[in-house]
């Protein structure tokens, strides 16, 4: 099986890829060898390790996509080979007949949770900053959108946007900027837990 994260930096990769190799470990009847690919944050290299992997005659593929649409080709080569893929965590932009299964949380959701708490903590009023991550990645596609289809709810409330990448230091920098230009920030919402930890630093 091969096993294809967009990045092995941030903790929440790196907890899911130990218990991956620990599972992988302790089901050696089920799995003669786990295959860890790093996309290393950059759509093309994580495209070239998929194909690699698909070379290498890998009887399954599971992956989080760097960004759902750079991803795509991958499922159509996967395809044409017989490689089911299994999406987790993020979506990965294909026709149905190209992927076996996703495994994941409604993000779209996520964001409206988070929608409806800031307004209503906010009483309608204020300026909140959105920390976003990784552009293209459906997870940040869907957060997103959750989040501006309540606050539109809410046209007193003013949303700033910065992108964060889901680092904890890039959403400290992003922070930075975002109260320099509007002191008066009364809310944050960030895409992840590192943001919103960096976010409030």
């Amino acid at each position: 099986i091969g096993l294809s994260q967009p990045n092995m930096e941030h903790p929440y990769r790196v907890g899911g890829t130990n218990k991956a190799k620990a599972w992988a470990e302790a089901h050696k009847d089920l799995i003669a060898e786990l295959i860890l690919v790093d996309g290393r944050r950059n759509s093309a290299v994580q495209l070239d390790a998929l194909e690699d992997l698909l070379v290498r005659g890998v009887d399954a593929i599971v992956m989080s996509p760097n960004d759902s649409d750079a991803l795509a080709p991958i499922g159509e080569s996967a395809k044409r080979k017989g490689i089911p893929i299994i999406a987790f965590d993020r979506k990965l932009n294909v026709p149905d007949d190209q992927i076996a299964a996703f495994v994941g949380g409604d993000n779209v959701e996520m964001g409206r949770v988070a929608g409806r708490y800031i307004g209503e903590k906010l009483g309608g009023k204020g300026k909140v900053i959105q920390l976003e991550g990784t552009p293209g990645a459906s997870a940040t596609v869907d957060r997103k959108a959750g989040f501006e289809e309540i606050m539109a709810k809410y046209p007193d409330i003013k949303v700033i946007s910065f992108v964060g990448h889901y680092r904890r230091h890039e959403a400290v920098a992003a922070m930075e900027d975002a109260v320099v230009a509007n002191p008066d920030v009364q809310a944050v919402y960030a895409h992840n837990d590192s943001m919103a930890l960096g976010g409030s630093q």
